[in-house]
């Protein structure tokens, strides 16, 4: 054992309080389990991380003072992180926007949805279904049975876009929307989440004005039960 000679184990216990990452934990862990006489291999496999890496993490041990070194990790860390969105069950209430002018509705109805619900509308028009932990919108539709309009399935068209009319759906990997699009409800459901337990939207909206310089070549879409 000849590397982290300028390493103090008690100063890298005292780094535990302070850092919030996973990385700058391993990291210390790592180093700890060094200077007690593992060898990088054993750690490598303890903590299934490759012995590359940790060869790595000790040059920058060396190399840098602790301090330094973990606020670096911790910086990166946080910049590269994914936003965290909670996972929760919704119930999702959908319109299909290619019956608004049909019936001489506009999406921007506030009572919208107490009109669907008087309209015998069928299945592949209106209606609602589950959402659960772990599924974007599009996966739940999909799930349930309905093939509803897609592209790219990540974030980077306008085909599968929907208006929200209430609660809320946040967008992790969304790649293309105009903060105006957001701003007037539309929301991708590729990359939708519901982040309330109940949602109305307006599916189909991928014929917004506004979407149209949005959209590529559309995916299968049959308006009712799944054909493909």
């Amino acid at each position: 054992m000849d590397r982290l000679s300028n390493v103090d184990v008690e100063e890298l216990r005292r780094w535990f309080d302070e850092v919030e990452q996973k990385e700058s934990t391993l990291r210390l862990m790592a180093a700890i389990g060094y200077k007690r006489g593992l060898d990088v291999d054993e750690i490598a496999e303890w903590y299934g991380i490759s012995a590359d890496d940790i060869d790595d993490w000790f040059d920058e041990f060396e190399a840098k003072p602790l301090p330094q070194m973990i606020d670096e990790v911790e910086r990166f860390s946080r910049e590269r992180a994914p936003p965290f969105i909670p996972r929760i069950r919704a119930r999702v209430e959908y319109l299909n926007y290619e019956v608004l002018d049909d019936l001489g509705w506009d999406v921007e109805d506030e009572d919208l949805f107490d009109r669907a619900h008087d309209a015998n509308l069928d299945s592949a028009d209106f209606g609602g279904f589950v959402v659960n932990p772990g599924e974007t919108i599009l996966e739940a539709a999909e799930n349930r049975g309905y093939s509803w309009p897609y592209a790219c399935r990540g974030g980077a068209c306008a085909n599968c876009a929907v208006i929200l009319k209430s609660g809320e759906i946040a967008m992790p990997g969304d790649h293309i929307l105009p903060d105006d699009a957001v701003d007037d409800g539309v929301r991708l459901t590729c990359v939708g989440v519901p982040l309330t337990e109940e949602v109305q939207i307006v599916y189909n909206a991928k014929h917004e004005p506004e979407l149209d310089d949005l959209r590529l070549p559309p995916g299968p879409f049959l308006a009712g039960v799944r054909g493909r």
